[in-house]
């Protein structure tokens, strides 16, 4: 499926029709900190890969073994404690030097919205609207707080989402929302077929005309100003439709065009071109295995297997920012779903349920110290018995977004109170299962 240039316009300007929707705050009133942050500012780059529906850990990064299992499974040790199949991801069984473990993630809801809401926020799900409102995306947080760090010459917007429609940017002005485009968009018909130059003049006739093209009281654009500003910047640069057309032979690499390899694809031929986006979500949908879990899960893990290992396998081909780095060394990869799934013997449906009570994630680049696995569950997967890291309590989702914010540089402890219910919003919340305490990042993954 392709956008017409109407409807890349119209999309690029909104950045997503739920970001309009959320109001514009103008300046806070007060902004603070705990000054207490671990800042390692590792990383420039970040892309998060969302599983959507939350995979089995035991099947996965997390390998279990009993009577249940396929027998084409084939699952090896590879040393350390690091039990994998074969079947389902042999291409990163051969780079387990590249990337670490989290197997002892916790978290207390078992239902898809709410765990997603504080997988992608890192607030604990709140059901009044009102209060909803003041929460962000973790993407639009580093939209916002690396916003200082743009340039004239930067095209994309930082924050882009790829098959996953990302909550408004709450307290943030609009221009931070997730560019929001859908896997299966292409980008031709990308020039005007008359020219640039009558693209040019319906452009600035259309900018006199429409209301919303107004200033602030402080002379700035405002959002909806700066939204198609910049849409028609990216439409006229060759350089965003080169990153959206993959060629076959890469996406034979990356393990052809279906399930998360072309997205994986794009968002490495984006971050390559060094033009603006930093933090790149994608949507990976499929994972709800209540039935049949051997017949669908091959499906997704082999997809997700040959994607991720081209991703890091061309990231770390490609120089970086600095000097003597790769572009790998300064992008953080951040593979994980919102929960895990039952453990032990398959449900009368052959699937798994929902789980809560220990689940796994993949983190690499960034700064990660690859080979390393945090944490362990018993021989079913069912609870955490060691939680692995410097803290004594299980790890959360929540401290894998302080650990994404801490890596970009961010100050995860960071506050402000110019919110629409008038209620201080904190950028990571503590939760009830953590006594209230503050989350905290992952230091013990990195060098």
């Amino acid at each position: 499926m392709s956008m017409n240039r109407r409807e890349f316009m119209n999309l690029s300007a909104l950045l997503g029709m739920s970001a309009l929707c959320a109001p514009s705050f103008g300046k806070a009133r007060r902004i603070g900190s705990t000054g207490k942050a671990d800042i390692l500012g590792t990383a420039r780059n970040c892309i998060a890969v969302n599983l959507l529906g939350a995979p089995s850990h035991m099947d996965t990064f997390d390998q279990k073994l009993g009577d249940w299992l396929p027998e084409d499974w084939d699952v090896r040790d590879l040393g350390g404690g690091l039990l994998w199949s074969y079947n389902i991801m042999p291409n990163l069984a051969e780079r387990t030097d590249r990337f670490s473990l989290v197997r002892s993630l916790f978290t207390n809801e078992v239902n898809h919205q709410r765990a997603q809401f504080r997988l992608e926020t890192a607030h604990p799900f709140i059901a009044a609207k009102i209060l909803q409102e003041d929460i962000a995306p973790v993407g639009s947080i580093l939209a916002a707080e690396l916003d200082h760090q743009r340039s004239e010459a930067d095209i994309y917007p930082l924050f882009i989402s790829l098959d996953y429609r990302p909550k408004a940017p709450g307290v943030f002005d609009n221009r931070f929302a997730g560019f929001y485009l859908a896997g299966s968009f292409g980008l031709d018909m990308f020039d005007h077929p008359a020219g640039q130059r009558l693209f040019d003049k319906r452009y600035e006739a259309l900018w006199q005309m429409d209301p919303r093209k107004v200033m602030t009281d402080d002379g700035d654009p405002d959002a909806v100003s700066y939204l198609w500003e910049q849409a028609s910047k990216m439409m006229g640069d060759q350089r965003v439709k080169d990153a959206f057309e993959v060629t076959n032979e890469t996406m034979d690499r990356y393990g052809g065009r279906y399930g998360v390899s072309l997205k994986l694809a794009r968002a490495k031929q984006i971050l390559e071109q060094k033009a603006g986006a930093r933090f790149i979500n994608i949507g990976y949908e499929g994972w709800d295995h209540h039935s049949n879990i051997y017949h669908s899960l091959p499906y997704r893990t082999r997809s997700l297997d040959a994607g991720l290992s081209a991703l890091m396998d061309d990231l770390a081909a490609l120089p970086g920012e600095e000097e003597g780095k790769t572009l790998l060394d300064e992008t953080l990869i951040v593979v994980a779903g919102e929960f895990g799934r039952t453990p032990g013997e398959l449900n009368r449906e052959h699937g798994r349920h929902h789980h809560g009570g220990a689940f796994s994630a993949l983190l690499a680049g960034g700064g990660i110290q690859g080979g390393r696995i945090l944490g362990a569950t018993d021989d079913l997967g069912d609870q955490i018995v060691d939680n692995g890291w410097s803290a004594d309590r299980a790890i959360s989702t929540t401290d894998l977004s302080a650990t994404v914010l801490s890596a970009m540089g961010v100050d995860y402890t960071k506050w402000r109170d110019d919110t629409p219910s008038g209620r201080t919003y904190f950028y990571t919340a503590p939760e009830q299962w953590m006594n209230n305490r503050n989350p905290r990042p992952v230091l013990d993954l990195f060098n």
